[in-house]
């Protein structure tokens, strides 16, 4: 069982992993910058309004119809990789200060 798990979560990490590096390495999101020179609050605020996407994006279908919906799956999936990417973004200058989340 304990195989069966690890290979569920090594397989659901490749592919959030992989659709992450796809989104924040699009020409649009390269050219916006690092986020180092943004303040903390700054990048809350984004996750906050992401968070809010990702909503709307869980919400934009109805429960009967997302079984089996590829754009419903993208589109979660998509916003779901704003909020990490953010929430990564936050966490990261705390790592550099040798704080571990």
């Amino acid at each position: 069982m304990t195989d069966d798990v690890n290979g569920d979560v090594t397989r659901v990490c490749d592919l959030f992993r992989a659709a992450l590096y796809r989104k924040m390495m699009t020409p649009k999101n390269v050219s916006k910058g690092t986020w180092l020179s943004m303040s903390s609050y700054e990048v809350a605020l984004r996750i906050e309004d992401e968070l809010r996407e990702l909503e709307t994006a869980l919400n934009s279908v109805t429960v009967d119809r997302f079984e089996g919906n590829p754009k419903w799956v993208a589109a979660v999936l998509d916003e779901a990789c704003d909020v990490a990417a953010f929430a990564a973004m936050l966490a990261d200058p705390e790592r550099r200060k040798g704080v571990r989340p």
